[in-house]
């Protein structure tokens, strides 16, 4: 297992809008869409396993996702209408490919509930973010 296994955050009713937490889509919860759930508290379980295939050009990767919102008094502004409050608990799980010294990701991932889909990404690993 690797990666942050578990982020969370919190602000006050005061926090601005442009500070609240979004969840959904790539990194946070695939299979739900992109930013769809928003809060100014927030937590997000994910635990990421890869094996190595053919080391070290393609592994077979493994994850799980469980996070939740609260958006509470918050009114989002015109234009976020697709942003929400998660009511309660969202997971999605999913498989997919690391390549190049688990470099780069090919995902397929799944949301669990009513409004989750299939999603396939693709990604470079975390640990470059800062780079990017």
């Amino acid at each position: 297992l690797h990666g942050r296994l578990l982020r969370s955050g919190a602000g006050t009713e005061e926090t601005p809008v442009q500070d609240l937490y979004f969840l959904g889509g790539r990194g946070t919860l695939p299979g739900y869409p992109f930013r769809g759930f928003a809060g100014d508290r927030f937590w997000l379980v994910r635990a990421v396993a890869t094996h190595p295939l053919r080391r070290p050009w393609v592994g077979l990767r493994a994850f799980v996702a469980v996070g939740q919102t609260h958006l509470g008094p918050h009114t989002l502004p015109s234009g976020w209408e697709d942003a929400r409050d998660s009511a309660g608990p969202r997971a999605s799980v999913g498989a997919g490919l690391s390549l190049g010294w688990d470099v780069l990701h090919l995902d397929l991932g799944r949301g669990l509930q009513a409004v989750g889909d299939w999603e396939l990404t693709f990604s470079v690993s975390s640990r470059f973010h800062p780079w990017l």
